[in-house]
């Protein structure tokens, strides 16, 4: 990197600097530092809530360069879930109507205190866990983007430049989230996001200008296995972990999961109406539209470049500073994306890229950051507590858990050893918590009938099974050659006993202590032993285990070929996991006697109902007269403006228009095979599309975004501070 690169670099974090300063005087009480005392606009959220982290570019390039373009393909079995959940309001809309400041302090309202600090722990666990692997990922991009040594000399010793830049990083991801909370968080992630957008066009042109698309389509069909396409969604996947049935369990899980993974949570509460909720969850369909296309053009290119003889010499020096990082295959895997780009930009775009890279690490870190450290106090340390901090007291400690997040980070980067996929432990251990979480999010927000021994043991359950499947995921090999080995082998049905039993037990051992119901113990012991079953019966379906059955296999060939990786991936395992949850809470709230909750008093609706949340569009009694209509199945209420209707519209239609595209392939390809070359036609209008709409999008988001900061820090002037609206609740709920 020149001189001019590292000129914007610094410029670019000069400014997230003078922001912070600026915006950190507006934050004066906990609500602001925790929500920004919920007065965001929809195209601050827009912005700031969902850009992509350091570790999410690597993760998505890890997967994306060994997978080529099927799972985009795949991926459009999401799209009538993302139009469902952006213009309904999906649990979004409710859980602000709530008025809480976090997840937990909803399930104290809507269960119980105790089980507030429970799932708060849980979560908070969970979190620190996935967020682990953030500080680590993030410097390694850096280092090997740079061109950094590995280690470097600082007073007579070898220093870990890894370990140096996590330092760096961190503490302005710190300084960010301390200074002003959730303002300065919101400030600076639009700053960063809006000139990240706007550089993701300029890379993505000249891309465009740089290789030829026939070219990136001839090097995608080299070096790919006989039966196996990165071209033709229906020519084979090129990896077990990422095939059609990942996509198809995250369809599920994007309903059931949906709000529950709480890494962004500050930005559930910051909306300054529900309906603002609601709008910035459709715009953000259109904001990453620009990016998405360049981050998926990358690493496409990067295996076209390795792969064909066409970019020969310009492969040759990747392929050295690829081999120069030693043995480590799994570093390899997630710096040939980094280390193609640093080699193949030019001097100014290198600079915006590494300041893309840096400023992505910094609004994701200091929102994860905010997050977990804030989820600790507000929901485990102030329940467990039982009395409210001081409002200085209760800043202070919030800050505080913040610097903790961050050293945990540092240390548990620099010593836990990552096996597999960026993707499979982000979901394995957001499944931690999301995994019953789900359901109690659910079945609490839009079902009377859900009660507290119901969460209590849809929680347990998914944690149970997603967590002990982390474990044993981990560890793998160890069991393998610790137990099934030709000296000491474990009879299987011994081993599927244990497992069923242990998660039977455990979930009873839940009930009984919280509930002390006999009831509830039973269904939830039918529950458990059923549904661990079917764990094994994942296992089952692996060739290997059908083999066995047969009589053409032993238990030891079985094991001797999974012998270095677990059968069953975080997916399956996320799935049980939600199956398990679910049921158990129906089953449990259907056996209860307890009396329906009051969801009216608190959704605060109808008498209860709060002014300041109330919005009316410019015809809302267009919307009072009809039952069914186009904008009802829509979601369109009385208070949308005719240019959120016209939103509604253009979004549903573009959102569908790819499906029908999806569903007809889909028909077409079962009697008609399409070939490679109507599949590069395909891919070429697709990004390119997705590009002209992504730049318009970009600047129509960025002027609002401005509009809404503006906004922000006249409403933040004129707000009287309410020292009580901290989070504690306080009411006379019952404990259970």
């Amino acid at each position: 990197m020149g001189w001019i690169d590292w000129t914007i670099v610094l410029v670019m974090v000069a400014g997230v600097i003078a922001v912070t300063c600026y915006g950190k005087r507006y934050m004066r009480s906990v609500s602001d530092f925790l929500a920004a005392d919920r007065m965001a606009g929809r195209y601050l959220l827009t912005v700031s809530s969902g850009f992509y982290g350091a570790i999410s570019l690597v993760a998505m390039w890890e997967m994306t360069y060994s997978t080529g373009l099927p799972p985009n393909w795949w991926a459009n079995l999401y799209l009538p879930l993302s139009l469902f959940l952006a213009l309904t309001g999906f649990i979004s809309y409710r859980l602000r109507q709530t008025r809480v400041l976090t997840l937990a302090q909803f399930f104290e309202e809507r269960y119980s205190r105790r089980f507030r600090y429970f799932a708060g722990l849980l979560c908070w666990l969970s979190g620190m866990l996935n967020y682990g692997i953030f500080p680590l990922i993030t410097a390694r991009l850096i280092v090997h983007f740079i061109g950094w040594p590995a280690t470097v000399e600082l007073g007579g010793m070898q220093v870990s430049s890894y370990a140096l830049v996590m330092l760096v990083y961190l503490g302005l991801a710190v300084f960010v989230a301390c200074a002003g909370g959730q303002i300065t968080i919101m400030l600076t992630d639009f700053l960063q996001g809006s000139f990240l957008m706007l550089i993701f066009v300029v890379i993505t042109i000249f891309l465009f200008g740089r290789f030829e698309w026939s070219d990136i389509m001839y090097g995608l069909q080299q070096g790919v296995p006989e039966g196996q396409s990165m071209i033709n969604p229906f020519g084979g996947s090129t990896t077990e972990e990422f095939n059609i049935w990942f996509f198809i369990i995250g369809l599920l899980g994007g309903i059931y999961s949906f709000r529950s993974w709480q890494g962004n949570s500050a930005y559930s509460a910051s909306a300054k109406t529900p309906h603002e909720g609601v709008m910035a969850g459709v715009i953000a369909s259109w904001r990453m539209l620009a990016s998405s296309t360049c981050l998926l053009l990358i690493p496409l290119i990067a295996y076209a470049v390795l792969h064909s003889e066409t970019y020969q010499a310009l492969a040759e020096p990747i392929r050295a500073s690829i081999n120069a990082l030693g043995d480590d295959q799994q570093l390899k895997n997630q710096m040939t994306v980094p280390l193609f780009l640093r080699n193949i930009l030019p001097v100014g775009l290198t600079g915006l890229f590494a300041a893309v890279i840096i400023g992505s690490a910094i609004s994701c870190d200091d929102t994860y950051l905010h997050s977990w450290g804030t989820i600790l106090i507000q929901d485990v340390v102030i329940p467990w507590r039982n009395k409210p901090f001081e409002p200085r007291q209760h800043l202070l400690i919030l800050r505080l858990s913040v610097v903790g997040m961050a050293l945990f980070g540092f240390l548990f980067s620099l010593f836990f050893p990552l096996k597999g996929y960026i993707t499979m432990f982000q979901v394995l251990t957001a499944a931690i918590y999301t995994g019953g979480a789900g359901a109690v999010i659910i079945g609490g927000l839009y079902w009377r009938r859900g009660t507290t021994a119901a969460a209590w043991t849809a929680m347990i359950l998914g944690t149970i099974f997603t967590f002990g499947g982390l474990l044993i995921q981990q560890s793998w090999p160890w069991w393998v050659r610790t137990i099934f080995d030709e000296n000491h082998l474990m009879p299987w049905y011994l081993l599927l006993a244990v497992t069923g039993i242990t998660c039977a037990v455990a979930a009873i051992a839940g009930v009984l202590w919280w509930r002390r119901s006999l009831r509830g113990a039973a269904v939830c012991l039918f529950v458990a032993v059923v549904l661990a079953a079917g764990l094994f019966s994942v296992i089952y379906a692996q060739d290997s285990v059908l083999r066995f059955l047969r009589g053409n296999e032993t238990v030891l060939g079985f094991f001797a070929a999974h012998r270095d990786k677990f059968p069953i991936t975080s997916q399956w395992l996320n799935f049980w996991a939600m199956l398990m949850a679910s049921g158990s809470y129906v089953v449990i709230s259907l056996f209860s006697r307890e009396k329906e909750f009051n969801l009216d008093k608190m959704l605060h609706r109808k008498q209860y109902a709060v002014a300041s949340d109330q919005v009316l569009g410019d015809a809302p009694e267009a919307f009072s007269k009809s039952r069914f209509s186009l904008p009802r199945l829509l979601g369109i209420t009385g208070e949308f403006s005719r240019f959120e209707r016209l939103v509604f519209y253009a979004s549903f239609a573009w959102t569908m228009g790819w499906w029908a595209i999806f569903m007809i392939g889909n028909c077409v390809n079962i009697f008609w095979p399409i070939g490679n070359e109507v599949w590069s036609v395909y891919w070429w209008v697709v990004i390119w599309l997705s590009a002209l709409v992504g730049i318009i999008c970009t600047i129509w988001i960025f002027c609002g975004g401005i509009r809404d900061s503006l906004y922000l820090f006249r409403d933040l002037r004129c707000q009287r501070v309410d020292t009580t609206d901290d989070g504690f609740v306080r009411s006379d709920n019952q404990e259970n």
